[in-house]
């Protein structure tokens, strides 16, 4: 059975056809909330990004153009929701903010003090990622975040494969550093 392109789903949304929107969403919504669930910890917070990151791409639709993959178009208005609504809520790391923390029962994964200690390593995973070279970052996003294998960054980046496995490998090796050199100070 023929499938519409990305691309040709987002030039009927364009066009206003909803139909079309709703295929994309239909295909893009699990890939693009395990990109945000990988960033946030919290599910309603990536369900929340999604959502707008969605409602952003129908808002925006009349300035679509077709110079790229469409994935690429889709994740970067998502990527750049997320980091302007990070900059707007960001709280210093050493705050304990109740409502970021709720007690809601006994339970070990509940207490503030485990909660606080998720929340730091996410952190300190996020920055040692936003530290890396850009060439590595974006091979280890799209893998790790984006769920993308090898051969999708391939064609996506224009790169051979060979060099998406030595940027991941390089990427992982830098992480491991970044984050063993984190823990021991």
């Amino acid at each position: 059975m023929w499938e519409p392109s990305d691309i040709e789903l987002m030039l009927r949304t364009k066009a206003g056809d909803t139909l079309a929107f709703q295929h994309i969403v239909a295909r893009y919504r699990d890939p693009l909330l395990r990109f945000f669930r990988a960033v946030l910890e919290d599910r309603s917070l990536a369900e929340d990004c999604t959502q707008e990151t969605f409602m952003r791409l129908w808002l925006t639709r009349e300035r679509y153009e077709p110079t790229g993959k469409f994935s690429t178009y889709l994740y970067g208005i998502g990527k750049h929701y997320w980091l302007n609504q990070r900059k707007k809520v960001q709280l210093p790391t050493t705050s304990i903010d109740t409502e970021m923390f709720p007690i809601l029962s006994a339970d070990r994964a509940t207490e503030p003090e485990t909660l606080l200690l998720q929340q730091t390593r996410q952190t300190r995973i996020r920055q040692a990622i936003a530290a890396l070279p850009l060439h590595y970052r974006i091979v280890f996003e799209r893998c790790h975040l984006e769920g993308l294998s090898y051969a999708e960054i391939s064609d996506q980046l224009e790169i051979p494969i060979g060099t998406v496995k030595s940027r991941m490998s390089e990427a992982v090796r830098r992480l491991r550093t970044a984050l063993t050199e984190r823990e021991g100070t």
